[in-house]
């Protein structure tokens, strides 16, 4: 009997701790409003004086692993999320002559986002990344 009662107690603990330890990243709990901070590396030749600080981004669902990102100011950023890990599309357009080129990547462990976007513009690079917390 106490056999029976070791084996159930091990067959519970063996049962509740299966699992690949990975956060699970559905729609329900990306979408939502996340607050934190961005840094970018705009030292070096670039010249640019790039806003580093308090970041707001809102994570609204469009379809199939597709999500919209707003920012504080209002500009949107369609990124991809499979899973927990997260493709911002490259994206190439030209400005008044001045060509254009952003792409990036993240991951959500939990309640955090972070995310990284790499930017050209006419030859100069920078990158900015950018850790926030569900709200």
């Amino acid at each position: 009997m106490l056999r029976l009662f070791f084996f159930a107690i091990v067959l519970v603990f063996a049962i509740t701790s299966c699992g690949d330890g990975d956060p699970d990243c559905t729609m329900e709990t990306i979408v939502g409003t996340y607050v934190g901070n961005s840094d970018c590396d705009d030292t070096g030749s670039s010249g640019l004086d790039l806003p580093d600080g308090a970041t707001t981004y809102n994570v609204s669902f469009i379809s199939g692993t597709s999500y919209r990102v707003t920012n504080q100011d209002g500009d949107e950023t369609i990124i991809s999320i499979d899973g927990c890990d997260i493709t911002v599309p490259e994206l190439e357009i030209e400005f008044f002559g001045i060509m254009i080129k952003t792409s990036g990547n993240g991951k959500i462990d939990g309640d955090q986002m972070t995310l990284n976007i790499d930017t050209e513009i006419d030859g100069l690079s920078f990158s900015c990344r950018a850790i926030t917390n569900k709200q």
